[in-house]
């Protein structure tokens, strides 16, 4: 059972922040923190220290542009490690499967039916 409050259409939450900005970050607060206590445990610390990082990242920003430019730098490094960790996992994945297949043929190879 999910405890989010619907999310806005875009255009709603574009127009909810112009109208009312200090509103727009609470609804904003409450969806973030709502995502992570309902994260499965043994996600909820590393959401909460990522959460941090974001909002000490925002609060560093001089201008909403400025803590856009950052959200997206933060993003962009997370998704190139992401794309890292996947590249390598699926390179493993690949030579774990070689060895295996090897080590089927070698048993293959050494059965000579009579």
């Amino acid at each position: 059972m999910s405890h989010f409050c619907p999310l806005l259409p875009f255009d709603a939450l574009v127009a909810f922040h112009k109208t009312d900005p200090q509103g727009f970050e609470k609804y904003r607060s409450v969806q973030l923190n709502l995502a992570v206590v309902t994260a499965p445990i043994e996600y909820r610390a590393g959401l909460t220290k990522v959460l941090d990082h974001i909002d000490a990242t925002r609060k560093s920003a001089k201008s909403a542009q400025e803590a856009a430019a950052k959200a997206h730098a933060l993003m962009s490094t997370s998704l190139a490690s992401l794309a890292e960790g996947l590249h390598d996992l699926h390179s493993s994945s690949a030579e774990l499967q070689t060895i295996l297949i090897l080590n089927d043929l070698k048993k293959i190879s050494h059965f000579r039916p009579n």
